[in-house]
């Protein structure tokens, strides 16, 4: 305990005198070419992975929108070309 508690105290005597508050903001003395210059956000990159879905989370009850499936043959909705009993020739 005693080679424990000498070596926080080394630890805190190092860190507490090393930083001093910053004084006020208007007493700062910034050079004017230094207040002149225009700071301009960095580069954004691509970021790696998938990029994120840009969908609208659906509530909890919120039904999904379902599209209605028309036939190409004779026109009306219910069915597909496949199913379609208007056009199909028997032999």
């Amino acid at each position: 305990m005693q080679i424990n508690n000498f070596s926080i105290l080394i630890h805190h005597s190092g860190c507490w005198d090393s930083s001093e508050p910053l004084p006020c903001e208007s007493t700062w003395n910034i050079p004017l070419h230094i207040l002149e210059e225009e700071m301009l956000p960095p580069i954004a990159r691509k970021q790696p992975g998938r990029p994120p879905s840009n969908d609208r989370k659906k509530e909890f009850n919120e039904e999904k929108y379902k599209s209605k499936v028309t036939c190409s043959k004779c026109g009306t909705s219910g069915h597909n070309k496949k199913t379609c009993l208007k056009f199909t020739y028997h032999n």
